[in-house]
């Protein structure tokens, strides 16, 4: 079961499986997206941008998040009208 640190309150309003199953994809009210391991139910952190975008997150909520068929890409599209393509 995968639980949120009262201690960091994110309220997750996106989330997607990777193909393979092996990961969860989550995109927040905050603006991040991170990975998470289902089977250890690890937070894997945050992934990188894909165009070198230092920020780490959007300025506004997640609202969609899809991965590549071959899981080695993340689109975020943020309420603050951004696409970010993130390296898995």
């Amino acid at each position: 079961m995968f639980t949120q640190s009262a201690t960091d309150p994110q309220l997750v309003s996106s989330l997607v499986f990777s193909p393979d199953g092996r990961r969860l994809i989550s995109g927040d009210q905050q603006g991040r997206m991170n990975t998470w391991n289902v089977h250890s139910a690890i937070k894997q952190g945050i992934a990188t941008s894909a165009f070198g975008t230092v920020s780490g997150h959007h300025e506004e909520s997640v609202l969609f998040v899809a991965v590549s068929l071959d899981a080695s890409m993340v689109v975020t599209a943020s309420k603050d009208c951004t696409l970010t393509v993130w390296n898995a």
